[in-house]
C-alpha cells in the first residue's frame, strides 16, 4: 500500500514563553521516519494539562520544560495511520496500521529498569512524546 506523503503538514507550534505562551498553528516540513520509527498521519489527537503545563513552562522550577529538539510541538495523545515506517521496524509496523502516540515514545532496553521486563515506564534514557521529540500538535 503506497501512500502519497506531503512535503509540508500543519502543527501546532508554541510560540513565546510561559503563562503568555501559545500554540499557533503553522506550515512545517514533514520528517521521513528515521532508524526504529514510524511516521504517523494524525487523525485525532487530545490536549492533555501535561502539554498545557509543558507550552506554559509550569514545570520549569522542577527542571523539567520542553526540549528544543521537540521544535515547540507537544502532544502524546494522538491516534492515526502509519504512512512510512523507518529501518528496523518493517517486522512491526506496516504502512495502513492504525497506531496510538503516547507519553512514552521510546525506551533504550538497556538500562537496569527495562532488562527487568516490568519497569520500562522508569527507563533513564526515555523519550516523551511532547517532552523530548515532536509528536501530534
Amino acid at each position: 500500500m503506497a501512500v502519497d506523503i506531503p512535503k509540508e503538514q500543519r502543527a501546532a507550534v508554541r510560540k513565546g514563553e510561559g503563562e503568555s505562551a501559545t500554540a499557533p498553528v503553522q506550515k512545517i516540513d514533514v520528517p521521513s521516519p528515521g532508524p526504529g520509527q514510524i511516521l504517523v498521519k494524525i487523525n485525532w489527537t487530545g490536549l492533555c494539562a501535561s502539554d498545557k503545563s509543558l507550552i506554559h513552562d509550569e514545570w520549569k522550577d522542577f527542571g523539567v520544560a520542553m526540549k528544543e529538539v521537540t521544535k515547540g510541538i507537544a502532544g502524546h495523545e494522538g491516534a492515526g495511520n502509519v504512512v512510512a515506517v523507518g529501518e528496523g521496524m518493517e517486522s512491526r509496523w506496516k504502512v495502513g496500521d492504525r497506531a496510538g502516540i503516547k507519553w512514552i515514545a521510546a525506551t533504550c532496553g538497556e538500562c537496569e529498569f527495562c532488562l527487568t521486563g516490568t519497569d520500562e515506564v522508569h527507563c533513564i534514557n526515555q523519550i516523551n512524546s511532547g517532552f523530548s521529540m515532536p509528536v501530534s500538535f
